[in-house]
């Protein structure tokens, strides 16, 4: 409460009116205090859950898909599958965090897929011309190297990233013995996401039986499309 004394010769009226608007504004002062705060947590939280929205989003968000051929392209230089065997391709961005998910879980998942039923697995790594040593060596291509009978193609030019129709790191295609593509897609339920996902179900599924019906699920993870203009409509006009 405030109280401000009597001044001499100063009525009650005028001390009391006085005394009135002081409290007023000491009010109005305390009240804009709690405001300015309130006001402030208020924008940190709206600033907060934009981010927070704007990860889940850039997370969930698939890459771009070309158009993936449903026949095993007879001009690439890819191993092609056999009689007796599919052929399963990943392509891989070397730097790609998302990616390395994705590696770590197709892993996992031909782990526990019967040994006589497993594909050929090619990882094309995108590796641009003028690739340092870093770029060599990554992460990415170290996991790729701790899959039993594995290929690693190195596609310096990007001709058979294009060839296949692929734009997007993780990007799996499991074509069959007889050259029909069954699988497409990534095995993540979103970007740099470990754990089950209906991608990995439908791959699963496509290795150990159902090799007749074809299956896709969006591939999250980095663009591949850093190759030219030129060589990208190489799969769009296939």
């Amino acid at each position: 409460m405030v109280f401000r004394p009597r001044i001499a010769g100063e009525s009650e009226r005028q001390r009391l009116s006085v005394q009135w608007r002081i409290r007023v504004e000491v009010n109005l002062k305390s009240m804009s205090r709690q405001y300015t705060s309130s006001a402030g947590i208020f924008c940190w939280l709206l600033l907060a859950a934009s981010g927070v929205l704007a990860l889940w989003r850039y997370e969930l968000t698939a890459g771009v898909e070309l158009g993936v051929p449903h026949r095993w392209p007879e001009d690439s230089a890819l191993s092609p599958p056999s009689c007796d065997s599919s052929v399963l391709l990943m392509f891989v961005h070397p730097r790609c965090g998302c990616t390395t998910a994705g590696l770590i879980e197709l892993k996992a998942l031909m782990n526990r897929t019967n040994f006589h039923q497993l594909p050929k697995v090619t990882f094309v790594l995108l590796q641009p011309q003028k690739a340092d040593a870093e770029w060599i060596g990554s992460n990415n291509e170290s996991l790729c190297r701790q899959f039993n009978n594995e290929q690693i193609f190195y596609d310096s030019n990007s001709e058979e990233t294009a060839r296949f129709g692929v734009a997007t790191s993780g990007m799996c295609l499991l074509y069959s013995a007889e050259g029909n593509l069954v699988f497409s897609g990534g095995i993540t339920a979103s970007r740099g996401h470990h754990g089950p996902s209906l991608g990995q179900e439908y791959l699963q599924s496509a290795m150990e039986s159902d090799r007749s019906t074809y299956r896709d699920f969006p591939a999250f993870g980095c663009s591949l499309t850093t190759q030219t203009r030129q060589t990208r409509q190489i799969a769009i006009n296939r």
